[in-house]
C-alpha cells in the first residue's frame, strides 16, 4: 500500500519539486493522491447523479487519481511548457515572501513558521528582533538576500521558546506558528476549540482518542462515536450481512481457520 502511495505521488510529479536542494526528494507528507483525487471525484459524481435523474441515463466515471493530482502543479507545468523552466527542490523559498521558512527555537527540534508577506511586516519583525538597520529593505532586496535574512531571523528565534516566538510575532501581526509534534497538537486551543480531538470506546483499550470531523456542519454535524476496529472485529457482520453466509457456512470457514 505504501508503495502505491508513493509511485502514485512520483508519477505525479510531486517527488522532484518537494524537499532540499542539496537532498534527496522528500515528496509531500502522507498518501496527498489519495487526499486530492475525492475532490474531483465528490462533483463529477454528483453531476452523473444529476444526469441520471434528468435522464435516466447511467454515466461511467473514468477518473486518474495521478491526473486529478497533477493538476495543482499547473504553474510548474505551465512555466516548463512555455518558459522550459524546471521547478526544482528550494526548501521553504517562496516567490514573492522572504524571510519565508522554519526556523529554529530554544530546545531540542522545536521550530517556528514565520513568513514575511510585506514591508510593513518585515518592518515590524525588525523592531522584535532589534534589527532597525534592516527595515528598510523592500520585498526584491528580502528575495535577494533572503540566505542573509534566515540567518539573522534564525539568531533571534533560537533565544526563544516556541510557543513565546509564536505568540509575540502572532501579536505584533507577523504571519507564524509553532511547528506543533503530538504534545502540543493536543494542547492545541485551536483544535480544542474546534472539538479535533473525541475520546470514544475502543474494542480493547476502553477508551481511546481519535481525529474528528474537519467540517462542522450547521444542518448535519458529523457524530465521532467510536474507535477504529481491531483486526477481524466484524467478520461475523461482513459475512452474514454483506455476503449472506449461513451459520453452517461460516462453521465450515472456522474449522479450516480460514478466519484466523
Amino acid at each position: 500500500l505504501e508503495f502505491r502511495r508513493v509511485l502514485f505521488r512520483s508519477i505525479s510529479g510531486f517527488f522532484n519539486v518537494a524537499g532540499w536542494p542539496d537532498r534527496a526528494p522528500s515528496g509531500p507528507f502522507g498518501a496527498y493522491t489519495d487526499y486530492v483525487a475525492p475532490k474531483f471525484l465528490v462533483p463529477v459524481l454528483l453531476a452523473a447523479l444529476e444526469h441520471r435523474r434528468r435522464t435516466g441515463e447511467g454515466q461511467y466515471i473514468d477518473l486518474s487519481q495521478a491526473e486529478s493530482s497533477l493538476h495543482l502543479l499547473a504553474p510548474a507545468l505551465l512555466h516548463q511548457g512555455v518558459n522550459g523552466v524546471r521547478t526544482e527542490r528550494r526548501g521553504n523559498d517562496d516567490d514573492v515572501f522572504a524571510p519565508h521558512g522554519v526556523y529554529p527555537c530554544r530546545g531540542e527540534d522545536r521550530w517556528v513558521a514565520i513568513a514575511v508577506t510585506g514591508d510593513e511586516t518585515w518592518r515590524a519583525l525588525c523592531t522584535l528582533m532589534g534589527r532597525d538597520d534592516l527595515a528598510g529593505m523592500d520585498g526584491p532586496a528580502r528575495l535577494t538576500r533572503r540566505r542573509e535574512l534566515d540567518d539573522v531571523v534564525s539568531a533571534w528565534t533560537v533565544t526563544l521558546e516556541a510557543e513565546a516566538a509564536q505568540d509575540v510575532l502572532q501579536a505584533n501581526d507577523v504571519a507564524a506558528h509553532q511547528v506543533q509534534n503530538s504534545p502540543e497538537c493536543v494542547a492545541d486551543p485551536q483544535l480544542a476549540h474546534r472539538g479535533h480531538f473525541v475520546t470514544v470506546e475502543h474494542a480493547t483499550q476502553g477508551t481511546t482518542v481519535v481525529e474528528g470531523s474537519r467540517f462542522r456542519l450547521s444542518r448535519t454535524p458529523a457524530s465521532t462515536t467510536r474507535g477504529g476496529p481491531t483486526h477481524g472485529e466484524h467478520t461475523f457482520e461482513v459475512l452474514t450481512d454483506l455476503l449472506g453466509y449461513d451459520g453452517d457456512r461460516i462453521a465450515e470457514l472456522a474449522v479450516a481457520e480460514l478466519l484466523e
